[in-house]
């Protein structure tokens, strides 16, 4: 998925947003985190410039498909700021024009699920998927009381999947799994 952080200056906003949609990810997160965030992106707001940002896999991982995203978006994006007029580092043609994209909002706690204790998350949904308020998110298996069953999580909130816990092994604060808002724009 691409990235931004939410823009106060409307033009500014429009140009980040268009600058996703031509990087051709299925879903883009917008963050509200402000400029006052220790992140790229709030030092890019501080900067007075648009910062961009994405996610193309997980946990130090790579695979094929994902090394094609990612060098198609870089590639996208380049000809999209009218720095290289074709593709460098794409092995395969582009496909035009890129697929629709989905914007989604993180702005609540509610839209996650967190770790209370040490334990062992075991996700029930893939990445990508559209859960409803209520359905099950996965289950939790504790890990110093080994002889009591899993428990089941749920979601309390509606949504598509963005992220859960690559890392089996979890502490107590840790996000295991998270729903975005699907919004229009």
């Amino acid at each position: 998925c691409a990235l931004i952080e939410r823009q106060a200056d409307p033009t500014r906003f429009e140009r980040a947003v268009a600058l996703m949609r031509a990087m051709g990810a299925a879903h883009a997160f917008i963050a509200d985190n402000g400029p006052t965030a220790p992140t790229s992106m709030g030092a890019a707001a501080r900067a007075g410039t648009i910062g961009l940002s994405g996610e193309f896999g997980g946990g130090g991982t790579v695979t094929p498909e994902s090394m094609a995203f990612t060098a198609a978006a870089i590639d996208r994006l380049l000809m999209a700021l009218v720095i290289v007029e074709t593709p460098q580092l794409s092995r395969e043609p582009l496909s035009t024009p890129p697929p629709a994209l989905q914007l989604l909002s993180l702005s609540r706690h509610s839209q996650g699920i967190y770790a209370e204790r040490r334990g062992w998350f075991e996700p029930a949904v893939a990445l990508g998927a559209r859960v409803e308020a209520g359905s099950l998110a996965g289950w939790y298996h504790d890990l110093e009381r080994l002889e009591m069953p899993e428990e089941t999580l749920r979601f309390a909130e509606g949504g598509i999947v963005i992220s859960h816990r690559l890392h089996t092994d979890s502490q107590a604060g840790d996000c295991l799994i998270q729903v975005a808002e699907p919004i229009d724009g």
